[in-house]
C-alpha cells in the first residue's frame, strides 16, 4: 500500500527544506545544528550521513545507519537526500538504538523516479530540530493581509443571518 499525501504541514515543512537547502554540500559532522532562513522564519536543521541496513517487506519501514551518532528524536521528520542533493523520501523516527548507532523510521513520501530505498546505499538525512523564533512579517506580507482581512465593524456586531 503507497501513501500519496502528507498533511499541509509535512509537505510545507519538507517544501521548504528542498528550496532552501538546495545549496547544501558535503555532510555535517559539527554538533551545532544548521539555521536556515525559509519564509515561515527560521528553523533548525541538522544534516548526517546515514546507511540503509534493512527495509521492512512492506517496504513501508527501514533500519538506517547512524554512524556519528546523531540520534534522531522519535516523531522529527527526516528528509533523505542523494549525492546530487536531489529529495528522495520523507521518513518519521519511530525508534533509536542509540548502543548500536541505528534508527528505525517510516516511510511518508517519496520524490522522484525511486519507489523504495535500497539496502546499503547511502544518504544525507536532513533532520529538522525545531522552529526558531518566527521572522515578522514583511512589508509585502503585511499589506496584503490588509487586502484580504475584513473591514473593520464600527458599530456593534450583528449576529450573521441565517
Amino acid at each position: 500500500m503507497k501513501y500519496d499525501h502528507l498533511s499541509p504541514w509535512t509537505f510545507a515543512f519538507f517544501l521548504f527544506l528542498n528550496l532552501f537547502l538546495q545549496d547544501t554540500s558535503g555532510f555535517s559532522d559539527t554538533d551545532t545544528p544548521d539555521q536556515t532562513d525559509t519564509p515561515a522564519g527560521l528553523i533548525a536543521a541538522s544534516s548526517y550521513p546515514v546507511k540503509v541496513l534493512a527495509r521492512s517487506n512492506s517496504n513501508l519501514l527501514y533500519l538506517f545507519a547512524d554512524p556519528l551518532l546523531k540520534s534522531p528524536f522519535v516523531g522529527h521528520l527526516i528528509l533523505l537526500r542523494d549525492e546530487k542533493q536531489s529529495a528522495v523520501m520523507a521518513l518519521k523516527v519511530l525508534k533509536t538504538y542509540p548502543e548500536k548507532r541505528m534508527f528505525a523510521a517510516k516511510y511518508l513520501k517519496l520524490y522522484g523516479s525511486t519507489d523504495k530505498l535500497e539496502v546499503d546505499q547511502t544518504f544525507t538525512a536532513v533532520e529538522k530540530i525545531m522552529d526558531l523564533v518566527d521572522a515578522p512579517p514583511a512589508p509585502a506580507d503585511r499589506a496584503d493581509l490588509k487586502e484580504i482581512e475584513p473591514p473593520e465593524q464600527r458599530t456593534s456586531p450583528q449576529p450573521p443571518s441565517l
